[in-house]
């Protein structure tokens, strides 16, 4: 094949098995040739646009016939900085609940590797090849685009970054979550979106403006998720914190942005009901 370096996520994934599937990648005067695995990465960003069930038969039809794990997290980074798509669809369909803790750990090892890599460098004065640099790129944001945008990455070579979510610190005026913040998209489907919010501080009050879409392309139409109907944080002079009573609320929302107030130590799943592509894409 021409380019064995694109498959190390599939390769290392099958182990002592030694078929898989393959499709023709070029045509010439002979006819199709240029056999390799089928990348999951068109296929799953077609999904992801479209959220038709066709779709996503295209993907179980390549995962039935790829004879791998596709639950398994590879430490790799290959030149577009993809090619996890397999785990993570695996974890949106509920059959890969660690998938989230893995993929941080295995992006932060490769982005420690590298450093190490960069530091260690005797060529960085002499060396003009681009594949350096690429080797040598310590900024890895396949992980942080899938948990937290609700998307996969953004197709090389001019691709834009179609998501699910955007997010906005309230506070500061600024595009991304704010500090002590996390966000972990947990599922997509067509007209739905499940989004988990933390605010680690203790100390804080944090509030994130959540967007529909990165160009603002999509519409919230409800918000469903969990409120606290007990007392918190109860008297003085126990040991052990009081059990929460709780209730779900729905409150509409008909907006492409809606704003969650977080105080300290605050968790929030949120049920985003989502009318996609019905407004005007813009940077706004």
């Amino acid at each position: 094949m021409s380019l064995p370096e694109h498959w190390i996520g599939q390769f290392a994934a099958l182990g002592e098995q030694h078929e898989t599937f393959v499709v023709p990648y070029r045509y010439g005067d002979c006819g199709w040739f240029d056999d390799q695995p089928m990348s999951p990465i068109y296929p799953v960003a077609l999904w992801s646009l479209s959220m038709q069930q066709e779709d996503w038969d295209r993907i179980e039809y390549i995962r039935r016939e790829s004879q791998y794990d596709w639950n398994r997290v590879i430490a790799f980074r290959n030149k577009e900085d993809a090619g996890h798509e397999q785990p993570w669809v695996r974890f949106l369909v509920g059959e890969h609940p660690s998938y989230p803790d893995e993929m941080l750990r295995t992006s932060y090892s490769l982005v420690c590797w590298r450093l190490t890599q960069v530091r260690e460098d005797q060529e960085a004065a002499t060396h003009h090849d681009v594949q350096h640099w690429q080797y040598l790129n310590p900024v890895v944001t396949e992980a942080l685009i899938q948990l937290t945008l609700g998307a996969p990455q953004l197709i090389y070579n001019g691709g834009l970054l179609m998501t699910r979510v955007r997010y906005v610190d309230a506070d500061r005026g600024r595009p991304g979550l704010p500090q002590d913040v996390a966000a972990l998209v947990e599922k997509l489907e067509s007209d739905r979106t499940v989004l988990r919010l933390v605010n680690l501080s203790p100390f804080q009050t944090r509030a994130v403006i959540v967007q529909a879409g990165a160009f603002g392309e999509h519409r919230f139409t409800e918000a469903r998720y969990t409120v606290q109907t007990s007392a918190y944080p109860g008297p003085i002079g126990t040991y052990a914190a009081p059990a929460l009573n709780t209730e779900t609320r729905t409150v509409p929302v008909h907006e492409n942005q809606l704003q969650v107030h977080l105080p300290p130590g605050l968790e929030i799943l949120l049920d985003l009901g989502t009318a996609r592509f019905v407004n005007h894409p813009s940077y706004v």
